[in-house]
């Protein structure tokens, strides 16, 4: 057992022998270290007290020792680095560590051990009463815990540089052993819930499955349990699991309204077809549709509004994969987490309405597999108490809207990276707009060629207004609609931020009977890079004002005695021109 002073940080890259670690031993001084913080309410103070190493040869290659009752992250390696920073390792139900124990005795024989953040009192007694718990112990001097030695496993290197350390808050830990509960056709509790390793005890079951007695039982069990006619679902028949969580299949409608009193659905794990519609709206105490309805694969319409305290849907409806009406996902105020719900979905028959969810700030994962908007689809006043969100990756498979497309009014939306990405038409109108504090559009809309179905269709418009309004400031639409060919209407004005269109439109040549209009945008606007395949004909009037010097080359393929009747106008640092003097404003 190695004694650390409180001069000195150790860092050990564990190999295949204790002679081997020994050679790998190194120093660095604690002016190297940030303070460290015992909790969120003291000032920051620094390390002090001992940290108890011990060496033991059955850790992997690679593995790295977590020094004393606080965070110790690695510098060096800057990709394992930022992994281990991300994996929340101190998360009970996550992350694996080689348990080392004083003189390597141990309760549990796969040498396991994880951490999890606890409150002071729940640390002190955890300490002090635990004896599985020989990672851990409570230093009274200092009123927190110390885990005596903590190793992470398989990084994926064999050296690190100098140890440092983050605080962490709160800063007491205790341990939990590794218990492994199983399940089998769902997922098992976790360890805390685990009364005995190895033991069956599951927490959720798969598609096709219903949780009893903590086992999953197959819904095939159940072949004549269809509810004829509608379903009410009130809280006697809510609170009798037996009778709802048997029904296979409502021919009629399935109605969860006004249902007080209860926090979570449940007893619908076998339900597999809803003959109607889902109604789920303005039940007052409903909190959570976690993992709700995980065997329902169709419906009717899907109504889930007005639930003025629902949070969360997490891997919600994962095998419904058609919606042949509407669906509405709307004025829910406080919903924010839809973790990896609709994955299944594919298509839906008439609209969507994803709207006026205030708390909403992430999308990541939803309607991943969703192809196909047959009407319209509304995404709309989202995120207007979410500070900062962002729109990554987002319906990485949405190829058709056969109507119009509103992407507005999602107030403060900040960035929208990497989406719509396979979206290839929109049946009539586009619109983007009233996003006063997005600052980044990148790399979305790559695919799309025209706000219309067909070839021989007329086209419809294309809107790109209000966006990044003061104080925002520095808009950049990046890498985006490289596949968009022509509009009814190219709109993209009083957008007071913007000020770089980069790399964008460079499939467009024409209007479709409507005007080109880009201006009232920011006095500095650049294009750069884009609109590479030459604008050629504009069917109304034109207007482009720019902040550089001269309008870029590529626009010297306009016609400009194409619809004479109409305005047409340029606008430069360097002035103002019109059909008799264009070239002019072209760069050389």
């Amino acid at each position: 057992v190695f004694l650390l002073e409180t001069q000195s940080f150790l860092a050990v890259t564990v190999g295949s022998s204790r002679a081997e670690m020994a050679g790998r031993v190194e120093m660095a001084p604690l002016s190297d270290a940030p303070m460290l913080s015992e909790s969120s309410d003291e000032a920051p103070v620094p390390f002090k007290g001992k940290t108890a190493l011990l060496i033991v040869s059955t850790c992997l290659v690679g593995s790295v020792f977590i020094l004393s009752g606080r965070r110790s992250l690695l510098r060096g390696d800057r990709e394992a680095f930022e992994r281990l920073d991300a994996e929340a390792h101190f998360d009970c139900h996550k992350n694996h560590f080689c348990k080392l124990g004083p003189n390597d005795q141990t309760t549990d024989a796969q040498r396991t051990v994880q951490i999890a953040v606890l409150s002071h009192d729940a640390c002190k007694n955890a300490c002090s009463t635990n004896s599985g718990c020989s990672a851990t112990e409570w230093r009274s001097s200092e009123q927190r815990c110390e885990l005596h030695t903590m190793a992470v496993q398989a990084l994926g290197t064999e050296s690190y540089g100098y140890m440092h350390t983050d605080p962490l808050s709160p800063a007491e830990f205790t341990c939990c052993l590794k218990r492994d509960c199983s399940c089998q056709h769902g997922h098992p509790v976790g360890d805390a819930q685990c009364p005995e390793k190895g033991q069956e005890k599951c927490e959720r079951c798969d598609p096709g499955y219903y949780l009893h007695s903590h086992m999953c039982k197959a819904c095939s069990a159940f072949t004549n349990s269809v509810h004829s006619g509608n379903l009410v679902v009130t809280q006697s028949n809510h609170a009798d699991l037996t009778v709802t969580g048997k029904v296979t299949e409502v021919t009629g409608d399935l109605i969860i309204e006004n249902l007080a009193g209860v926090a979570k659905l449940d007893g619908f794990s076998c339900l597999a077809k809803i003959g109607g519609d889902l109604l789920i709206s303005n039940n007052p105490d409903l909190e959570g549709l976690d993992y709700a309805f995980p065997s329902l694969e169709t419906a009717v319409n899907v109504r889930i509004q007005q639930n003025p305290k629902l949070k969360s849907m997490i891997h919600s409806f994962a095998a419904l994969s058609t919606v042949s009406d509407n669906m509405l996902l709307q004025n829910n105020d406080l919903l924010s987490h839809l973790d990896d719900s609709f994955g299944s979905l594919s298509s839906i028959a008439d609209s969507l309405y994803f709207q006026n969810n205030a708390a909403l700030s992430s999308v990541d994962g939803v309607f991943v597999s969703l192809s196909n908007i047959e009407d319209t689809f509304y995404f709309q006043n989202n995120g207007d108490e979410s500070a900062g969100w962002k729109l990554t990756n987002a319906f990485p498979n949405l190829a058709k809207v056969g109507d119009s497309m509103f992407f507005q009014n999602n107030e403060h939306l900040t960035e929208v990276t990497g989406s719509f990405q396979a979206l290839t038409h929109v049946g009539d109108t586009l619109y983007v707009q009233n996003m006063e504090h997005l600052a980044k559009f990148t790399g979305s809309f790559n695919k799309l060629k025209a706000t219309s179905l067909a070839p021989g269709e007329t086209s419809g418009s294309f809107y790109i207004r209000n966006l990044c309004e003061s104080p925002c400031s520095g808009l950049e639409i990046q890498g985006s609609f490289n596949s968009m060919m022509t509009a009814d209407k190219f709109i993209m004005s009083s957008n007071e931020g913007l000020r770089l269109i980069t790399s964008s439109f460079n499939a467009f040549t024409h209007t479709e009977g409507g005007h080109f209009d880009i201006s009232t945008n920011s006095a500095s606007l650049a294009i750069e890079d884009s609109f590479a395949a030459g604008l050629q004909t504009v069917d109304g009037y034109l207007k482009i004002e720019v902040g550089m010097s001269c309008l870029p080359k590529q626009f010297n393929t306009l016609n400009v005695n194409h619809a004479p009747g109409e305005e047409f106008s340029i606008g430069t640092a360097a002035g103002t021109y019109d059909r008799s003097n264009f070239t002019e404003a072209l760069c050389p």
